[in-house]
């Protein structure tokens, strides 16, 4: 939460709900937004939407903020491709791919996955989906900004296609195409976590991944020109 609080007190509020009030009590903190329950939350996505929020994703990209970078606040991820490599049964339990695909299919896609960079000096949220955009006024709000920092824009936009996509909205190259390293790092993030076991107090975060990754896969094989495994 304090993390969040300090993102509420750096970036625009063109981007964001207004904060009414926060107790930041070490043992139970809190935040109080504005009331957003008469917004719009997707899925479904229509073209007006979808055009709404990228709107906002550009904006919040282009503007300026004074946030930690995103080593100092993601320290603790590590490229997901090279984390299959070094121990593939997740992965593989999954059922989406063999042993052959992946074998074949791993040099291309860790050194994709290693040329994007998560370097940046933009303004990104980093926990894009749709469960954290609304549409009000014809306009896109961002919430739940713990994970915001400052990065590489096209890796923040890239996260948010694969749920996208999976949520009827159009296929993640449609949107950002010509993005092999931002396919092959998103799909990686999900490759190495979707076949984990499921987490007690977020027990729907594993099928979730499992979706995106379902998107993803497709996405950076394309991408890498990788036969789509079957």
């Amino acid at each position: 939460m304090h993390r969040e609080l300090r993102a509420y007190g750096a970036i625009d509020a063109r981007f964001r709900p207004t904060l009414l009030g926060f107790s930041d009590d070490l043992a139970e903190p809190f935040l109080i937004i504005e009331d957003l329950s008469e917004a719009n939350w997707p899925p479904a996505w229509s073209d007006e939407k979808i055009a709404a929020a990228l709107e906002t994703i550009r904006g919040l990209h282009a503007s300026s903020a004074r946030l930690r970078p995103y080593a100092e606040v993601h320290a603790a991820r590590t490229p997901g491709w090279a984390e299959v490599a070094r121990d593939a049964r997740c992965f593989l339990s999954l059922g989406l791919a063999d042993r052959a695909w992946l074998d074949a299919a791993l040099p291309r896609l860790i050194e994709a996955e290693a040329a994007c960079s998560t370097e940046g000096d933009a303004v990104t949220h980093f926990d894009l989906r749709s469960d954290n955009i609304c549409i009000l006024d014809d306009r896109a709000i961002l919430v739940d900004w713990g994970e915001a920092c400052l990065s590489n824009p096209k890796l923040d936009l890239g996260g948010w296609l694969p749920s996208l996509a999976y949520e009827g909205g159009p296929p993640p190259d449609a949107v950002l195409p010509n993005a092999p390293e931002v396919a092959a790092w998103v799909s990686g993030y999900f490759a190495a976590r979707a076949g984990l076991p499921t987490i007690p107090d977020a027990p729907f975060v594993r099928q979730v991944q499992l979706a995106q990754l379902h998107a993803s896969l497709p996405w950076v094989c394309r991408a890498l020109g990788l036969p789509v495994p079957s």
